[in-house]
């Protein structure tokens, strides 16, 4: 009686193609990690940046409300 072997007689090749995947795959993620930390990181300086720059034109700005006259305002209602 014969046998006959189903499917791919040399299992290396199997083996090393679905390792060859899983190191794809873990490859990716790790990239897409790195990605995602770079965007995270550009989105807080931008959002520190716009943060400072809010603050620096509320103290500077011509809306910014001078203590002095604030106070003498105060005085004269009272």
């Amino acid at each position: 009686m014969a046998v006959e072997a189903i499917g791919s007689t040399d299992s290396g090749t199997v083996t090393a193609r679905t390792e060859f995947q899983r190191v794809q795959l873990k490859l990716a993620e790790d990239l897409a990690a790195k990605a995602a930390e770079k965007v995270a990181a550009k989105d807080k300086a931008v959002l520190t940046r716009s943060e400072n720059d809010a603050l620096h034109e509320r103290q500077t700005g011509t809306g910014a409300a001078d203590i002095g006259r604030l106070g003498t305002a105060l005085d004269t209602v009272v």
